[in-house]
């Protein structure tokens, strides 16, 4: 069999997106608030790499898949109904290429953007407590051809409902707990013939940051990723996610109008899948 072959349908579809765990991955302190009439722009570079890919817990396939993610984000925080919210924007870009025994695939392009808007339910920064949920819309907007396997867009709504808890304990430590659930339309075209469904997939991402110095912050997290089982062409392809990721992040604020982050991440268990590591850097400018 060409090993290629070895990576489902769904999985090529999600690394071609630049998401090879779906949902919606955040930040240390993304759920602390800016205060009312502030805007931000952010531009994100991820670049993760994967040599083996697994099935049912063992490894079934040693291809090389390299993906080169850059995201453009626009964040606007102002006030409803006496509630915070931040309407916002993300436009990606992905570049992945998939190379098996004497053979390789790629595609390029733009990826589909993605509308959210965090409502802050708790707000209580004298007590550094806040609690948002957010729903995102993903537009299928992206490049998408039904004739090729790898494509940036995936040619299907998609709907993600995130909540998030900020906690601060003591004046330097910081506690995150978000969790999302993501919902799929289904892709009525794709290579081959036929369509592609898939269940609801979940996400736990808790992580605990700290002030290491003025403007320098540290964090250590964990990303839990489960469900999402594919059908194609009314076939179950028995690929329900199962992956848990460690990463950890370093912040530092150059004055008080601009951000770098730099970020490491590894998954540590795969059930479905492939293994991925990976670097994100984000700079970020507050206008």
């Amino acid at each position: 069999m060409h090993a290629l072959k070895l990576l489902p349908a769904a999985l090529l579809l999600a690394l071609a997106a630049g998401q090879a765990h779906a949902g919606i991955n955040t930040d240390p302190l993304d759920y602390v608030p800016a205060p009312a009439g502030t805007t931000l722009a952010a531009i994100y570079y991820q670049n993760n790499h994967s040599s083996s890919q697994y099935a049912d817990g063992r490894q079934v396939a040693q291809n090389s898949i390299q993906a080169d993610v850059g995201i453009a984000r626009f964040v606007h925080y102002t006030e409803l109904a006496g509630f915070t919210i931040a309407p916002q924007v993300l436009l990606p870009a992905v570049s992945v290429e998939v190379g098996g025994k004497g053979s390789t695939v790629s595609t390029d392009g733009i990826s589909d953007p993605i509308l959210g808007l965090p409502v802050w339910l708790v707000n209580r920064p004298e007590q550094r407590l806040y609690f948002a949920v957010t729903p995102y819309l993903h537009l299928p907007l992206g490049r998408y051809n039904s004739n090729r396997t790898l494509n940036p867009g995936e040619n299907r709504w998609k709907f993600t409902l995130q909540a998030g808890l900020s906690v601060g304990l003591g004046e330097k430590t910081t506690l995150d707990l978000i969790g999302d659930a993501q919902w799929f339309g289904n892709n009525r075209s794709i290579a081959g013939g036929g369509h592609l469904e898939q269940n609801v997939l979940y996400s736990l991402q808790p992580q605990i940051s700290y002030q290491l110095a003025e403007g320098l912050t540290g964090a250590l997290g964990a990303y839990h990723v489960w469900g999402g089982a594919t059908q194609v062409r009314g076939v179950d392809q028995h690929d329900r996610t199962g992956t848990t990721t460690a990463l950890g992040t370093l912040s530092y604020w150059l004055g008080k109008k601009d951000n770098l982050q730099f970020q490491y991440r590894a998954d540590t268990e795969v059930k479905n899948g492939a293994k991925t590591h990976g670097l994100q850097l984000r700079f970020l400018h507050v206008f």
